[in-house]
Formats: structure tokens, sequence, C-alpha cells
């Protein structure tokens, strides 16, 4: 059966499963910089600071969150698609010649790796598929 989306005041005839709670990270610190928090740094300029490494540390304030489980259809999607793109600002170990478009596109079968995927997703041919 389905899991019930509020916590009930009475017992269940089956057990429940726990809700997953998506929240932004409290210990991000854009390169190592104590001010650049998601709730800080992140939140004043949502727009452009929510690529990359903080739409997966802050997805609350980038509301990258996925949409809440509905029992029935609804009218319209709930959220609008995420856009698969290579980081702009990608420098492996801070070396400016080491970007996603040059360094990593010149051999990718053996550096999309770790945080290759992450930060070169189109390069690295790790986009989800589209419906």
């Amino acid at each position: 059966g389905a899991c019930p989306a509020t916590p009930t005041d009475t017992p269940t005839e089956a057990p429940t499963h726990a809700p997953t709670v998506c929240r932004d990270s409290t210990s991000y610190r854009r390169n190592r910089n104590p001010e650049r928090t998601c709730a800080g740094w992140v939140a004043a300029k949502p727009s452009i600071r929510c690529a990359d490494e903080e739409l997966i540390e802050c997805p609350v304030t980038c509301g990258a969150c996925p949409a809440t489980p509905t029992d029935t259809p609804t009218e319209a999607p709930t959220h609008a698609p995420t856009v698969c793109r290579d980081s702009t600002s990608y420098r492996r170990n801070r070396n400016p010649e080491r970007t996603c478009a040059g360094w990593v596109a010149a051999k990718p079968s053996i550096r999309c790796a770790d945080e290759e995927l992450i930060e070169c997703p189109v390069t690295c041919g790790a986009c989800p598929a589209t419906p």
C-alpha cells in the first residue's frame, strides 16, 4: 500500500515508510569560504548561484526538492524540468585549463568519473533521458 503523506494519530495496520526529507546542507561552504552558505550566500542570489554543486547542496534554497507525491493525478506538471548542463565554473583541482569543455571533453572515457560526472554531465553523457 501507499505510505500516508502525513503522520497519523492512530496506529496503522502495516508499517509505514519514513519520509525522505529534502533539506539544505548545514555544513556547505562554497570553496570552503565560511560566509558562502546556502542560507546566506546562495539565498542572496539564487538565480545565478543555484547551479552546479549548490543545486545539490542547497535544494531547498534553490527550489530543487522533488514534488511531494499525490494520490491522484494533477492537472499540470508539479515542477519545471531540471536543465542538464555542464558547470561553467568547474576547474579540476582549481587548474584553469581543466574545464568540462576542454580537459574533460578531450578524454571523457577516462576523465568522466567522480566529480566530473556531477560537474560535466553533458560532456560525460550523464544527463537523464528526456521523456
